[in-house]
């Protein structure tokens, strides 16, 4: 939830934000997430970010001959 919040970084740009996007979400009321698992993802690796959320980047790709136009505009 906080990937899609920041626009979908990738994981060096996103791991310093975790932490403080976790405190703003808990703190008005949209995310529960218990300390163990808040202090978890805070000190989460950028790679370990990165390899987690491949199969959603991987979902969200553009497929087909669509793609072949996208900057000709």
């Amino acid at each position: 939830r906080v990937w899609r919040i920041l626009h979908c970084p990738c994981g060096k740009r996103l791991a310093p934000h975790v932490d403080e996007m976790l405190h703003v979400l808990a703190r008005r009321g949209e995310l529960s997430v218990n300390e163990a698992t808040r202090t978890q993802l805070a000190q989460m690796r950028a790679s370990t970010i990165d390899r987690l959320l491949a199969p959603e980047r991987k979902r969200m790709e553009l497929r087909g001959p669509s793609r072949a136009h996208l900057g000709v505009f």
